[in-house]
């Protein structure tokens, strides 16, 4: 059974300044408690999020040496174009959590369509000729709903709106268009594999899309049991990543989460033997590259000291992401 709060932003937006107020209560309480929250009624239109999951379909669904064109770089800082099954070792991230495993996920990265330090690679355009503008559009949706969403995070901690502003507007996010192939129950049964193993993620909030077929599944914070977390597009699930962990000084933390075999696939979709396909869309917020991931003066308590070095966040991404190809 799930233990995250699903939320209506649609009263954020509301003209009545009670209901905005109770919202941004609501959704920093929920990220307190649990590190993620389900929004309903968002900001990001259905019909984007409809067609981003059938670009993705149709860029996963080509041969490999097609994909292979928008290979990620040799370099896995950031990530970058695609990454064929098994070359992301995601189990790394969480030491501890379990003996290493191979992750049966296929993805596509793509950063700040502006970035000169970091550029994009993409597929052939005689092989997907609209797939570049309508990924970087859907990137820009939600880079600007990332930046709304902060700043109601920043009312329910009694900041200025403002605050999270010019920690962000340097445009290093990501977009990761995700794909579980079909694989073997036992496979996943046995520990042999995951869908993608337990890790948090590196960023300020992360948006995530995904399909009905299920799997994902959330640790909570005061039994450190998993518990599945459904809930399919045009669902939003938003969660805390290790930057937000840092600035808040722990206040606010991210959790662990994976993705395994689903406790039920849709009805008369499964299959006695094989695990169906997934498909997911996340947005990594993440901070200016250059910015300190110091706790932020203002959410100190009184007497209370940081409880993180001063480093930043590209210093950190870097270091968390090494290896891990």
């Amino acid at each position: 059974m799930s233990h995250v709060s699903t939320l209506d932003f649609s009263a954020f937006c509301s003209k009545d300044p009670g209901r905005q107020q109770s919202f941004c209560q609501q959704f920093t309480a929920a990220l307190q408690q649990h590190g993620f929250v389900k929004l309903i009624n968002h900001a990001v239109p259905a019909e984007g999020i409809a067609k981003i999951f059938e670009f993705s379909k149709q860029f996963f669904e080509m041969d490999q040496a097609a994909k292979a064109v928008a290979a990620h770089p040799t370099t896995a800082i950031p990530h970058r174009g695609y990454s064929f099954v098994g070359q992301e070792k995601t189990s790394i991230l969480a030491p501890g959590e379990g003996k290493p495993s191979v992750d049966c996920k296929e993805s596509f990265d793509m950063g700040s369509p502006y970035s000169r330090i970091f550029p994009n690679t993409w597929p052939a355009d005689c092989d997907m000729p609209h797939f570049r503008p309508e990924i970087e559009s859907f990137y820009q949706t939600c880079q600007d709903f990332h930046h709304t969403l902060l700043r109601a995070l920043a009312l329910g901690l009694q900041l200025d709106a403002h605050t999270f502003d010019s920690l962000v507007d340097g445009n290093d996010h990501e977009l990761r268009l995700l794909h579980y192939p079909a694989v073997p129950k036992k496979e996943l049964m046995n520990g042999q594999k995951t869908r993608i193993a337990p890790h948090t993620d590196f960023g300020v909030l992360t948006l995530l899309f995904q399909d009905d077929v299920g799997g994902l599944q959330v640790m909570d914070q005061q039994t450190g049991l998993y518990s599945v977390v459904d809930g399919s597009h045009p669902i939003m699930l938003v969660n805390v990543g290790d930057s937000l962990q840092r600035w808040t000084n722990n206040h606010l933390r991210a959790v662990l989460h994976q993705v395994t075999a689903p406790s039920q696939s849709p009805s008369g979709t499964d299959s006695p033997i094989f695990t169906k396909e997934r498909f997911s869309v996340a947005f990594f917020g993440k901070p200016n590259r250059a910015c300190s991931l110091h706790p932020l003066p203002q959410l100190l308590l009184d007497g209370e000291c940081s409880q993180y070095p001063d480093i930043t966040a590209g210093e950190y991404q870097d270091s968390r992401i090494h290896g891990t190809y």
